[in-house]
């Protein structure tokens, strides 16, 4: 299962020009809204990037999901419930556009084609939590971690000829608490990727896939666990993969 924002018609059409925003920059862990608060504004990410987590009973943060350049955000809220569900916040020097809920609100009005994208994005945010959530509890650290990182490429890497190389855009904090594991283990097992010579840090934070292969292999072995039959093992079972999003001019 796929969330892929890219495939649905984006709301900021040329007819949708009018819908201005304010550009903001944040700093790490910079609150951009809090879980129950009013949903006045939606986002984009322009550069950097955005968190939305909620803080368990005992203290703990458990990310839901990141934002990266081109993401909009808090639309599902908008549109739905008209509170956040989750708290939002720059994993770093990020970059956003706020733009406002009664701007939207009135396009939507006469807009059927941004009504159906707000729809489409809803379904589909929807579908890749419920996967996401679903195969995290079927896989170990290494699984995670693993199909992670071709999340991340899938979502802001490059690809020269055989080299597939991603700037990470998180910390491992971040990671850690995205997968639900301890930043130990995050670090435990990135050391052992590299002793194996599945991945590299070319730089700090530059990561760059070598063998995607054996990556995949760690990454959807909970499948072949439970299903032998190699037709069966797609990737869509065992990690939602959202694709690279087009960059978006920013208004």
């Amino acid at each position: 299962m796929t969330f892929d924002r890219s495939r649905a018609d984006p709301p900021l059409g040329d007819e949708a020009r009018p819908i201005a925003g304010t550009q903001l920059a944040l700093g790490r862990d910079a609150a951009i809204y809090s879980e129950g608060c009013p949903a006045t504004h939606w986002f984009e990410v322009v550069s950097g990037a955005v968190s939305a987590y909620k803080m368990t009973r005992d203290g703990r943060r458990q990310i839901m999901e990141f934002h990266f350049p081109g993401d909009y955000f808090g639309l599902h809220e908008v549109g739905d419930t008209h509170t956040h569900s989750a708290t939002a916040a720059g994993t770093g020097e990020t970059v956003i556009i706020r733009r406002s809920r009664q701007k939207l609100d009135a396009l939507t009005q006469d807009e059927a084609r941004t009504i159906a994208w707000l729809l489409r994005d809803m379904q589909e945010r929807t579908a890749y939590l419920s996967a996401r959530l679903t195969t995290l509890g079927k896989m170990v650290a290494a699984e995670r971690l693993a199909a992670f990182y071709l999340e991340m490429h899938g979502r802001v890497g490059r690809t020269d000829g055989h080299r597939q190389s991603f700037r990470m855009p998180v910390t491992s904090g971040d990671i850690a608490d995205y997968l639900g594991v301890t930043l130990e283990t995050v670090s435990r097992t990135t050391r052992d990727f590299r002793r194996r010579g599945i991945i590299e840090f070319s730089a700090p934070r530059h990561v760059a896939i070598l063998d995607r292969a054996a990556l995949e292999a760690v990454a959807y072995s909970y499948v072949r666990d439970r299903d032998h039959s190699p037709d069966r093992l797609s990737k869509s079972r065992a990690w939602p993969t959202p694709r690279e999003t087009p960059q978006r001019q920013a208004v």
